[in-house]
């Protein structure tokens, strides 16, 4: 049975109403991972990023989308490739709540006067139910 805009309105703003956590995957996610089982990135100063209830948008259509960047500093360079990002429910391990599979992989390097910044603008960030 399809959901309705109201009841996709409402399914995400219960999942919006929680601080969520991006991480970037070096792996493709599936239905069936866990904030634990996924492919993570690591290299140095990486963390998943804090996302806040606040800094959503305002819900329409059953979209959001998130209204501030996001930045990772990169000091030497990540040995992965990232194929995708994910929101879990913890700062590490926890439950995942959506994923998204990056258009172009992006391997991630430190830049030439030793850090880069790897930042995703604001608006970038989106989630939807449908």
């Amino acid at each position: 049975m399809p959901v309705t805009t109201l009841g996709a309105n409402g399914i995400l703003a219960d999942i919006l109403s929680d601080t969520l956590y991006l991480a970037l995957l070096y792996g493709y996610p599936s239905n069936t991972d866990t904030g634990s089982t996924l492919a993570e990135i690591t290299g140095s100063g990486y963390v998943r990023k804090t996302l806040t209830p606040a800094s959503w948008s305002a819900i329409s259509l059953g979209r959001a989308t998130y209204d501030a960047a996001l930045s990772w500093t990169i000091t030497v360079t990540w040995t992965q490739v990232a194929y995708a990002y994910a929101l879990c429910s913890a700062s590490s391990g926890g439950n995942l709540v959506a994923y998204e599979f990056l258009t172009t992989p992006m391997a991630i390097n430190a830049g030439s006067g030793g850090s880069t910044v790897l930042t995703m603008a604001v608006g970038s960030l989106s989630i939807e139910v449908n």
